[in-house]
Protein backbone atom coordinates (compact mmCIF):
# COMPACT_ATOMS: atom_id res chain seq x y z
CA UNK A 1 0.00 0.00 0.00
CA UNK A 2 1.09 3.62 -0.47
CA UNK A 3 2.75 4.83 2.69
CA UNK A 4 3.90 8.14 4.10
CA UNK A 5 6.45 9.18 6.66
CA UNK A 6 5.45 8.54 10.28
CA UNK A 7 3.64 11.48 11.83
CA UNK A 8 5.51 13.36 14.54
CA UNK A 9 2.49 13.09 16.81
CA UNK A 10 2.62 9.31 16.73
CA UNK A 11 4.62 7.80 19.59
CA UNK A 12 7.48 5.43 18.75
CA UNK A 13 6.79 1.76 18.98
CA UNK A 14 7.91 0.41 22.31
CA UNK A 15 9.22 -3.02 23.19
CA UNK A 16 7.08 -5.78 21.86
CA UNK A 17 4.85 -7.84 24.07
CA UNK A 18 6.97 -10.97 24.24
CA UNK A 19 5.82 -14.56 24.41
CA UNK A 20 7.84 -17.55 25.51
CA UNK A 21 9.52 -19.38 22.62
CA UNK A 22 8.44 -22.91 21.79
CA UNK A 23 11.57 -24.55 23.30
CA UNK A 24 11.04 -22.94 26.70
CA UNK A 25 7.35 -23.84 26.67
CA UNK A 26 8.30 -27.41 25.78
CA UNK A 27 10.77 -27.74 28.67
CA UNK A 28 8.45 -26.17 31.23
CA UNK A 29 5.55 -28.30 29.98
CA UNK A 30 7.61 -31.49 30.32
CA UNK A 31 8.56 -30.41 33.85
CA UNK A 32 4.95 -29.95 34.89
CA UNK A 33 3.94 -33.28 33.35
CA UNK A 34 6.78 -35.09 35.14
CA UNK A 35 5.92 -33.45 38.47
CA UNK A 36 2.26 -34.31 38.08
CA UNK A 37 3.07 -37.93 37.23
CA UNK A 38 5.32 -38.21 40.29
CA UNK A 39 2.61 -36.77 42.54
CA UNK A 40 -0.03 -39.17 41.24
CA UNK A 41 2.32 -42.15 41.44
CA UNK A 42 3.23 -41.21 45.02
CA UNK A 43 -0.43 -40.91 45.94
CA UNK A 44 -1.18 -44.34 44.52
CA UNK A 45 1.86 -45.93 46.20
CA UNK A 46 1.37 -44.40 49.65
CA UNK A 47 -2.39 -44.50 49.87
CA UNK A 48 -3.42 -47.51 47.85
CA UNK A 49 -4.32 -49.48 50.94
CA UNK A 50 -3.71 -49.49 54.70
CA UNK A 51 -3.66 -52.29 57.28
CA UNK A 52 -6.46 -51.80 59.83
CA UNK A 53 -6.42 -55.13 61.72
CA UNK A 54 -5.89 -58.88 61.52
CA UNK A 55 -7.67 -62.23 61.64
CA UNK A 56 -5.93 -64.38 64.25
CA UNK A 57 -5.27 -68.11 64.11
CA UNK A 58 -8.24 -68.96 66.37
CA UNK A 59 -10.63 -66.74 64.41
CA UNK A 60 -10.33 -63.75 66.67
CA UNK A 61 -10.44 -60.39 64.83
CA UNK A 62 -7.96 -57.95 66.19
CA UNK A 63 -8.28 -54.23 65.48
CA UNK A 64 -4.71 -53.66 66.46
CA UNK A 65 -1.92 -53.20 63.90
CA UNK A 66 0.94 -53.62 66.40
CA UNK A 67 3.45 -56.46 66.21
CA UNK A 68 1.92 -58.45 69.08
CA UNK A 69 -1.66 -58.08 68.00
CA UNK A 70 -2.50 -61.86 67.88
CA UNK A 71 0.09 -63.20 70.33
CA UNK A 72 -2.54 -64.76 72.61
CA UNK A 73 -4.84 -65.93 69.81
CA UNK A 74 -2.72 -68.28 67.76
CA UNK A 75 -0.78 -65.62 65.77
CA UNK A 76 -1.73 -63.68 62.69
CA UNK A 77 -3.55 -65.64 60.05
CA UNK A 78 -4.53 -62.79 57.66
CA UNK A 79 -4.17 -59.00 57.59
CA UNK A 80 -7.20 -56.78 57.09
CA UNK A 81 -6.71 -53.78 54.75
CA UNK A 82 -8.87 -51.02 53.29
CA UNK A 83 -8.49 -48.95 50.11
CA UNK A 84 -7.12 -45.65 51.32
CA UNK A 85 -6.77 -44.03 47.88
CA UNK A 86 -10.48 -43.28 47.59
CA UNK A 87 -11.95 -44.99 50.66
CA UNK A 88 -12.58 -43.88 54.23
CA UNK A 89 -9.86 -44.88 56.67
CA UNK A 90 -9.25 -44.73 60.42
CA UNK A 91 -7.62 -41.67 61.86
CA UNK A 92 -4.05 -41.69 60.69
CA UNK A 93 -1.89 -38.61 59.96
CA UNK A 94 -0.61 -40.12 56.73
CA UNK A 95 -4.11 -40.09 55.18
CA UNK A 96 -4.76 -36.39 55.71
CA UNK A 97 -2.85 -35.01 52.68
CA UNK A 98 -3.74 -37.71 50.16
CA UNK A 99 -6.49 -35.67 48.44
CA UNK A 100 -4.26 -32.61 48.16
CA UNK A 101 -1.37 -34.58 46.71
CA UNK A 102 -3.67 -36.18 44.14
CA UNK A 103 -5.21 -32.86 43.09
CA UNK A 104 -1.73 -31.36 42.89
CA UNK A 105 -0.77 -34.08 40.43
CA UNK A 106 -3.91 -33.59 38.32
CA UNK A 107 -3.39 -29.82 38.12
CA UNK A 108 0.27 -30.23 37.17
CA UNK A 109 -0.64 -32.64 34.38
CA UNK A 110 -3.26 -30.21 33.06
CA UNK A 111 -0.83 -27.29 33.08
CA UNK A 112 1.86 -29.38 31.45
CA UNK A 113 -0.51 -30.56 28.72
CA UNK A 114 -1.58 -26.98 27.99
CA UNK A 115 2.02 -25.78 27.73
CA UNK A 116 2.98 -28.66 25.46
CA UNK A 117 0.07 -27.83 23.18
CA UNK A 118 1.14 -24.20 23.00
CA UNK A 119 4.69 -25.28 22.24
CA UNK A 120 3.41 -27.46 19.40
CA UNK A 121 1.52 -24.51 17.91
CA UNK A 122 4.61 -22.29 18.01
CA UNK A 123 7.01 -24.85 16.61
CA UNK A 124 7.19 -23.27 13.13
CA UNK A 125 9.23 -20.35 14.45
CA UNK A 126 12.05 -22.75 15.25
CA UNK A 127 11.89 -24.67 11.98
CA UNK A 128 11.86 -21.88 9.41
CA UNK A 129 14.68 -19.37 9.00
CA UNK A 130 13.01 -16.08 9.84
CA UNK A 131 14.43 -12.63 9.28
CA UNK A 132 15.24 -10.72 12.44
CA UNK A 133 12.51 -8.16 13.10
CA UNK A 134 13.53 -4.57 12.69
CA UNK A 135 14.62 -3.04 16.01
CA UNK A 136 13.33 0.40 15.07
CA UNK A 137 9.73 1.58 14.92
CA UNK A 138 8.56 -0.52 12.00
CA UNK A 139 5.12 0.56 10.94
CA UNK A 140 3.29 1.66 7.85
CA UNK A 141 0.88 4.57 7.90
CA UNK A 142 -1.76 5.19 5.27
CA UNK A 143 -2.52 8.67 4.04
CA UNK A 144 -5.14 8.98 6.80
CA UNK A 145 -2.63 8.08 9.53
CA UNK A 146 -3.97 4.54 9.96
CA UNK A 147 -1.23 2.02 10.75
CA UNK A 148 -1.11 -0.82 8.22
CA UNK A 149 0.16 -4.38 8.51
CA UNK A 150 0.21 -6.61 5.44
CA UNK A 151 -0.02 -10.41 5.45
CA UNK A 152 0.89 -11.81 2.02
CA UNK A 153 0.30 -15.52 1.39
CA UNK A 154 2.37 -17.55 -1.05
CA UNK A 155 2.53 -21.22 -1.94
CA UNK A 156 5.89 -22.92 -2.44
CA UNK A 157 7.45 -26.35 -2.70
CA UNK A 158 7.79 -26.54 1.08
CA UNK A 159 4.14 -25.62 1.60
CA UNK A 160 2.15 -22.42 2.17
CA UNK A 161 3.79 -19.53 3.94
CA UNK A 162 2.85 -15.99 4.96
CA UNK A 163 4.93 -12.82 4.89
CA UNK A 164 4.11 -10.24 7.57
CA UNK A 165 5.38 -6.75 6.82
CA UNK A 166 5.19 -3.15 7.92
CA UNK A 167 7.06 -0.25 6.43
CA UNK A 168 10.63 0.27 7.64
CA UNK A 169 11.83 -3.28 8.28
CA UNK A 170 12.46 -6.67 6.76
CA UNK A 171 9.37 -8.88 6.38
CA UNK A 172 8.83 -11.78 8.73
CA UNK A 173 8.28 -15.04 6.82
CA UNK A 174 6.83 -18.17 8.37
CA UNK A 175 4.92 -21.28 7.32
CA UNK A 176 1.14 -21.08 7.49
CA UNK A 177 -0.57 -24.15 8.86
CA UNK A 178 -4.26 -24.30 9.67
CA UNK A 179 -6.11 -27.50 10.39
CA UNK A 180 -9.31 -26.48 8.60
CA UNK A 181 -9.31 -26.41 4.84
CA UNK A 182 -11.53 -23.95 2.99
CA UNK A 183 -14.45 -26.30 2.43
CA UNK A 184 -14.55 -27.38 6.07
CA UNK A 185 -14.32 -23.80 7.30
CA UNK A 186 -17.11 -22.68 4.99
CA UNK A 187 -19.27 -25.60 6.10
CA UNK A 188 -18.77 -24.84 9.78
CA UNK A 189 -19.62 -21.16 9.44
CA UNK A 190 -22.58 -21.83 7.14
CA UNK A 191 -24.01 -24.27 9.68
CA UNK A 192 -23.63 -21.67 12.43
CA UNK A 193 -25.31 -19.07 10.22
CA UNK A 194 -28.24 -21.39 9.60
CA UNK A 195 -28.50 -21.97 13.33
CA UNK A 196 -28.78 -18.19 13.75
CA UNK A 197 -31.77 -18.11 11.45
CA UNK A 198 -33.47 -20.79 13.52
CA UNK A 199 -33.00 -18.63 16.63
CA UNK A 200 -31.02 -21.30 18.40
CA UNK A 201 -27.75 -19.45 18.37
CA UNK A 202 -26.59 -19.20 21.99
CA UNK A 203 -23.46 -18.88 24.05
CA UNK A 204 -22.15 -22.23 22.82
CA UNK A 205 -22.25 -20.98 19.24
CA UNK A 206 -20.48 -17.73 20.08
CA UNK A 207 -17.81 -19.66 21.95
CA UNK A 208 -17.32 -21.91 18.91
CA UNK A 209 -16.84 -18.87 16.66
CA UNK A 210 -14.36 -17.33 19.11
CA UNK A 211 -12.40 -20.60 19.24
CA UNK A 212 -12.37 -20.82 15.45
CA UNK A 213 -11.21 -17.21 15.10
CA UNK A 214 -8.54 -17.62 17.79
CA UNK A 215 -7.11 -20.68 16.05
CA UNK A 216 -6.98 -18.79 12.76
CA UNK A 217 -5.32 -15.83 14.52
CA UNK A 218 -2.69 -18.07 16.15
CA UNK A 219 -1.92 -19.67 12.79
CA UNK A 220 -1.39 -16.24 11.22
CA UNK A 221 0.41 -14.40 14.02
CA UNK A 222 3.00 -16.73 15.52
CA UNK A 223 6.52 -16.02 16.74
CA UNK A 224 8.03 -12.89 15.19
CA UNK A 225 4.81 -12.22 13.28
CA UNK A 226 2.95 -11.95 16.57
CA UNK A 227 5.57 -9.46 17.78
CA UNK A 228 5.13 -7.33 14.67
CA UNK A 229 1.34 -7.38 15.12
CA UNK A 230 1.59 -6.23 18.76
CA UNK A 231 4.04 -3.49 17.81
CA UNK A 232 1.77 -2.18 15.06
CA UNK A 233 -1.29 -2.33 17.31
CA UNK A 234 0.54 -0.45 20.07
CA UNK A 235 1.52 2.27 17.59
CA UNK A 236 -2.03 2.59 16.27
CA UNK A 237 -3.66 2.80 19.69
CA UNK A 238 -0.99 5.20 20.95
CA UNK A 239 -1.67 7.52 18.01
CA UNK A 240 -5.43 7.35 18.61
CA UNK A 241 -5.78 5.65 15.23
CA UNK A 242 -6.50 2.12 14.00
CA UNK A 243 -4.52 -0.87 12.78
CA UNK A 244 -5.56 -1.95 9.31
CA UNK A 245 -4.73 -5.62 8.61
CA UNK A 246 -4.35 -6.11 4.86
CA UNK A 247 -4.67 -9.69 3.61
CA UNK A 248 -3.12 -10.57 0.24
CA UNK A 249 -4.60 -14.03 -0.16
CA UNK A 250 -3.75 -16.77 -2.60
CA UNK A 251 -5.98 -19.45 -4.08
CA UNK A 252 -5.51 -21.75 -1.08
CA UNK A 253 -6.47 -19.18 1.56
CA UNK A 254 -9.03 -16.86 -0.04
CA UNK A 255 -11.92 -19.13 0.98
CA UNK A 256 -11.16 -18.94 4.71
CA UNK A 257 -13.45 -16.67 6.77
CA UNK A 258 -10.74 -14.18 7.83
CA UNK A 259 -13.30 -11.73 9.15
CA UNK A 260 -13.58 -13.99 12.23
CA UNK A 261 -9.94 -13.41 13.29
CA UNK A 262 -10.10 -13.28 17.11
CA UNK A 263 -7.41 -11.79 19.35
CA UNK A 264 -7.90 -13.80 22.56
CA UNK A 265 -5.44 -11.63 24.51
CA UNK A 266 -7.71 -8.63 23.94
CA UNK A 267 -10.95 -10.66 23.73
CA UNK A 268 -11.93 -8.96 20.46
CA UNK A 269 -12.63 -9.78 16.83
CA UNK A 270 -10.30 -7.78 14.59
CA UNK A 271 -13.08 -6.97 12.12
CA UNK A 272 -15.42 -5.63 14.81
CA UNK A 273 -13.01 -3.69 17.00
CA UNK A 274 -12.58 0.06 17.24
CA UNK A 275 -8.81 -0.47 17.08
CA UNK A 276 -8.49 -2.86 14.10
CA UNK A 277 -9.99 -3.51 10.68
CA UNK A 278 -9.58 -6.38 8.20
CA UNK A 279 -9.42 -5.80 4.43
CA UNK A 280 -8.71 -8.22 1.59
CA UNK A 281 -6.35 -6.88 -1.05
CA UNK A 282 -5.90 -8.02 -4.66
CA UNK A 283 -2.47 -7.18 -6.10
CA UNK A 284 -2.71 -6.94 -9.86
CA UNK A 285 -0.34 -5.58 -12.48
CA UNK A 286 -3.27 -4.33 -14.53
CA UNK A 287 -3.88 -0.58 -14.14
CA UNK A 288 -6.82 0.90 -12.24
CA UNK A 289 -8.51 4.14 -13.24
CA UNK A 290 -7.55 7.09 -11.02
CA UNK A 291 -10.20 9.11 -9.24
CA UNK A 292 -10.63 12.71 -8.17
CA UNK A 293 -11.79 13.82 -4.71
CA UNK A 294 -15.58 13.67 -4.36
CA UNK A 295 -17.74 16.57 -3.15
CA UNK A 296 -21.05 14.74 -3.35
CA UNK A 297 -21.18 10.96 -3.35
CA UNK A 298 -23.52 9.49 -5.96
CA UNK A 299 -25.12 6.20 -4.87
CA UNK A 300 -27.19 4.07 -7.24
CA UNK A 301 -29.49 1.58 -5.49
CA UNK A 302 -31.18 -1.30 -7.25
CA UNK A 303 -33.43 -4.05 -5.91
CA UNK A 304 -34.68 -7.25 -7.54
CA UNK A 305 -37.02 -9.91 -6.19
CA UNK A 306 -37.97 -12.28 -9.04
CA UNK A 307 -40.57 -15.04 -8.88
CA UNK A 308 -39.46 -18.34 -7.45
CA UNK A 309 -37.28 -16.82 -4.73
CA UNK A 310 -38.04 -15.93 -1.16
CA UNK A 311 -39.89 -12.62 -0.98
CA UNK A 312 -37.73 -9.80 0.36
CA UNK A 313 -39.03 -6.74 2.18
CA UNK A 314 -37.48 -4.44 -0.38
CA UNK A 315 -39.74 -1.48 0.37
CA UNK A 316 -38.64 -1.50 4.02
CA UNK A 317 -34.96 -1.66 3.05
CA UNK A 318 -35.24 1.19 0.55
CA UNK A 319 -37.16 3.24 3.12
CA UNK A 320 -34.43 2.52 5.67
CA UNK A 321 -31.76 3.84 3.27
CA UNK A 322 -33.80 7.00 2.60
CA UNK A 323 -34.29 7.63 6.33
CA UNK A 324 -30.61 7.11 7.22
CA UNK A 325 -29.41 9.46 4.44
CA UNK A 326 -32.19 12.03 4.74
CA UNK A 327 -30.02 14.62 6.47
CA UNK A 328 -27.04 14.28 4.12
CA UNK A 329 -28.40 15.74 0.89
CA UNK A 330 -25.43 18.08 0.52
CA UNK A 331 -22.96 15.19 0.69
CA UNK A 332 -24.80 12.33 -1.02
CA UNK A 333 -27.19 11.92 -3.94
CA UNK A 334 -29.18 8.69 -4.04
CA UNK A 335 -31.03 7.36 -7.06
CA UNK A 336 -33.15 4.21 -7.13
CA UNK A 337 -33.27 2.14 -10.32
CA UNK A 338 -36.77 1.99 -11.78
CA UNK A 339 -36.99 -1.69 -12.67
CA UNK A 340 -35.32 -5.01 -11.91
CA UNK A 341 -33.75 -6.05 -15.23
CA UNK A 342 -30.18 -5.82 -16.40
CA UNK A 343 -31.23 -3.34 -19.07
CA UNK A 344 -32.80 -1.13 -16.39
CA UNK A 345 -29.42 -1.10 -14.66
CA UNK A 346 -27.62 -0.21 -17.90
CA UNK A 347 -29.90 2.78 -18.41
CA UNK A 348 -29.45 4.04 -14.86
CA UNK A 349 -25.66 3.70 -15.03
CA UNK A 350 -25.60 5.81 -18.18
CA UNK A 351 -27.81 8.62 -16.89
CA UNK A 352 -26.63 8.81 -13.27
CA UNK A 353 -22.92 7.80 -13.41
CA UNK A 354 -22.61 6.59 -9.76
CA UNK A 355 -19.61 6.33 -7.48
CA UNK A 356 -21.28 3.48 -5.53
CA UNK A 357 -23.62 0.78 -6.82
CA UNK A 358 -25.72 -0.94 -4.16
CA UNK A 359 -27.61 -4.11 -5.16
CA UNK A 360 -30.39 -5.55 -2.97
CA UNK A 361 -31.66 -9.00 -3.83
CA UNK A 362 -30.76 -12.65 -4.08
CA UNK A 363 -27.49 -14.38 -4.88
CA UNK A 364 -26.64 -17.98 -5.59
CA UNK A 365 -23.65 -20.28 -5.88
CA UNK A 366 -23.41 -23.17 -8.33
CA UNK A 367 -21.17 -25.93 -6.96
CA UNK A 368 -20.93 -27.69 -10.32
CA UNK A 369 -19.81 -24.53 -12.15
CA UNK A 370 -17.93 -23.21 -9.10
CA UNK A 371 -19.27 -19.76 -9.81
CA UNK A 372 -21.67 -17.29 -8.25
CA UNK A 373 -24.36 -15.00 -9.59
CA UNK A 374 -26.74 -12.25 -8.53
CA UNK A 375 -30.33 -12.75 -9.58
CA UNK A 376 -31.99 -9.99 -11.58
CA UNK A 377 -35.48 -10.25 -13.03
CA UNK A 378 -36.24 -10.81 -16.68
CA UNK A 379 -38.91 -8.90 -18.61
CA UNK A 380 -41.60 -11.27 -17.31
CA UNK A 381 -40.58 -11.12 -13.64
CA UNK A 382 -38.77 -14.44 -13.65
CA UNK A 383 -35.19 -15.00 -12.39
CA UNK A 384 -32.22 -13.91 -14.52
CA UNK A 385 -28.92 -14.96 -12.86
CA UNK A 386 -25.92 -12.82 -13.86
CA UNK A 387 -22.35 -13.91 -13.08
CA UNK A 388 -19.62 -11.54 -12.01
CA UNK A 389 -17.97 -11.86 -15.43
CA UNK A 390 -21.12 -10.67 -17.17
CA UNK A 391 -21.90 -7.98 -14.64
CA UNK A 392 -18.39 -6.60 -15.02
CA UNK A 393 -19.22 -5.62 -18.60
CA UNK A 394 -21.55 -2.95 -17.19
CA UNK A 395 -19.88 -2.06 -13.90
CA UNK A 396 -16.23 -1.72 -14.94
CA UNK A 397 -16.66 1.92 -15.91
CA UNK A 398 -15.07 5.32 -15.15
CA UNK A 399 -16.27 6.89 -11.94
CA UNK A 400 -17.57 3.74 -10.25
CA UNK A 401 -15.45 3.13 -7.14
CA UNK A 402 -17.36 0.63 -5.01
CA UNK A 403 -19.97 -2.10 -5.52
CA UNK A 404 -22.02 -3.29 -2.55
CA UNK A 405 -23.99 -6.52 -2.75
CA UNK A 406 -26.70 -7.21 -0.19
CA UNK A 407 -27.23 -10.72 -1.52
CA UNK A 408 -26.29 -14.18 -0.28
CA UNK A 409 -22.93 -15.59 -1.37
CA UNK A 410 -21.98 -12.39 -3.20
CA UNK A 411 -18.40 -12.60 -1.90
CA UNK A 412 -17.98 -16.37 -2.05
CA UNK A 413 -14.83 -17.38 -3.94
CA UNK A 414 -13.30 -20.36 -5.69
CA UNK A 415 -9.84 -21.86 -5.17
CA UNK A 416 -9.65 -22.61 -8.89
CA UNK A 417 -10.69 -19.36 -10.59
CA UNK A 418 -10.20 -15.78 -9.38
CA UNK A 419 -12.99 -14.64 -11.73
CA UNK A 420 -15.47 -16.98 -10.02
CA UNK A 421 -17.69 -15.31 -7.46
CA UNK A 422 -19.41 -12.00 -8.06
CA UNK A 423 -17.61 -9.48 -5.84
CA UNK A 424 -14.13 -10.92 -6.44
CA UNK A 425 -14.69 -11.13 -10.18
CA UNK A 426 -15.55 -7.44 -10.41
CA UNK A 427 -12.38 -6.44 -8.56
CA UNK A 428 -10.32 -8.74 -10.77
CA UNK A 429 -11.80 -7.04 -13.85
CA UNK A 430 -10.86 -3.55 -12.68
CA UNK A 431 -13.57 -2.27 -10.31
CA UNK A 432 -11.59 -0.62 -7.46
CA UNK A 433 -13.42 -2.29 -4.55
CA UNK A 434 -16.39 -4.44 -3.63
CA UNK A 435 -18.28 -5.54 -0.55
CA UNK A 436 -20.27 -8.77 -0.59
CA UNK A 437 -21.59 -11.52 1.64
CA UNK A 438 -19.47 -14.65 1.96
CA UNK A 439 -22.34 -16.72 3.43
CA UNK A 440 -26.13 -16.72 3.36
CA UNK A 441 -27.44 -13.67 5.20
CA UNK A 442 -30.80 -12.98 6.80
CA UNK A 443 -32.93 -10.29 5.13
CA UNK A 444 -33.15 -8.15 8.28
CA UNK A 445 -29.40 -8.26 8.86
CA UNK A 446 -28.66 -7.37 5.24
CA UNK A 447 -31.02 -4.40 5.39
CA UNK A 448 -29.40 -3.10 8.57
CA UNK A 449 -25.94 -3.50 7.10
CA UNK A 450 -26.57 -1.63 3.84
CA UNK A 451 -28.20 1.46 5.30
CA UNK A 452 -25.79 1.69 8.23
CA UNK A 453 -22.73 1.33 5.98
CA UNK A 454 -23.81 4.13 3.65
CA UNK A 455 -24.68 6.45 6.54
CA UNK A 456 -21.37 5.76 8.30
CA UNK A 457 -19.43 6.26 5.06
CA UNK A 458 -20.94 9.73 4.63
CA UNK A 459 -20.41 10.59 8.29
CA UNK A 460 -16.81 9.41 8.64
CA UNK A 461 -15.37 9.45 5.12
CA UNK A 462 -13.66 6.11 5.88
CA UNK A 463 -14.74 2.90 4.17
CA UNK A 464 -13.22 0.47 6.65
CA UNK A 465 -14.57 2.41 9.63
CA UNK A 466 -17.99 2.46 7.99
CA UNK A 467 -17.69 -1.31 7.55
CA UNK A 468 -16.89 -1.72 11.25
CA UNK A 469 -19.82 0.50 12.24
CA UNK A 470 -22.16 -1.56 10.06
CA UNK A 471 -20.85 -4.79 11.58
CA UNK A 472 -21.51 -3.54 15.11
CA UNK A 473 -25.01 -2.50 14.02
CA UNK A 474 -25.75 -6.07 12.90
CA UNK A 475 -24.21 -7.48 16.07
CA UNK A 476 -26.14 -5.17 18.38
CA UNK A 477 -29.45 -5.71 16.57
CA UNK A 478 -29.32 -9.38 15.70
CA UNK A 479 -26.40 -10.87 17.67
CA UNK A 480 -25.35 -14.21 16.17
CA UNK A 481 -22.43 -14.36 13.75
CA UNK A 482 -23.78 -12.59 10.66
CA UNK A 483 -21.80 -9.44 11.48
CA UNK A 484 -18.75 -11.10 9.85
CA UNK A 485 -20.56 -12.14 6.68
CA UNK A 486 -19.67 -8.91 4.76
CA UNK A 487 -16.25 -9.04 3.05
CA UNK A 488 -14.42 -6.05 1.58
CA UNK A 489 -11.95 -6.61 -1.27
CA UNK A 490 -9.92 -3.86 -2.93
CA UNK A 491 -7.30 -3.54 -5.65
CA UNK A 492 -6.32 0.03 -4.67
CA UNK A 493 -5.27 1.72 -1.44
CA UNK A 494 -8.19 1.67 0.96
CA UNK A 495 -8.03 5.45 1.41
CA UNK A 496 -8.10 5.87 -2.38
CA UNK A 497 -11.31 3.89 -2.96
CA UNK A 498 -13.48 6.90 -2.17
CA UNK A 499 -11.69 10.13 -1.33
CA UNK A 500 -13.88 12.98 -0.19
CA UNK A 501 -12.88 16.53 -1.09
CA UNK A 502 -13.34 17.73 2.50
CA UNK A 503 -13.20 15.55 5.61
CA UNK A 504 -12.67 18.23 8.24
CA UNK A 505 -16.13 17.76 9.71
CA UNK A 506 -15.96 14.00 9.80
CA UNK A 507 -14.93 11.80 12.70
CA UNK A 508 -11.92 9.54 12.40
Amino acid sequence: MTTSSPRTAAPPIGPATTRWPARRLLLVGIGFVALGAIALASTAFLYWEERVGSICGDGWISESINSGRCSSHGGVDEDLSVNTLVGVTPDNPINIPRLGVGLFGVVDLAIGGFLLDRARRRRPEATLPTPTPAPAATRSESASGIVELTARFVSGQSGPSVEISTDGGEPTVQPFTFRNDNDRAALQLTELSQTTKKRRFGRRGRTAVEAFGAELFDALFVGNAHTRYREALTAAVGANSRLRVLLELDDATQGLPWEYLYDSERASFLAMSGDTTVVRVVRDQAPTRPSAPIDQLRVLVMAASPRGFETLDIDAELRQIKDRLAGCADRVAVQFVDGETLDDLRTALTTFDPHVFHFIGHGQWDDSDRDGAVVFSDRHGGPHPITGRDLGVLLNRPGLRLVLFNSCNGARTSQHDRFAGVAGSLVAQGVPASIGMQYPVEDQSAASFGSEFLAALIATGSIDQALTDARTKIYASHSGIEWATPVMTTRVDVDAIIEFASTTSRAR
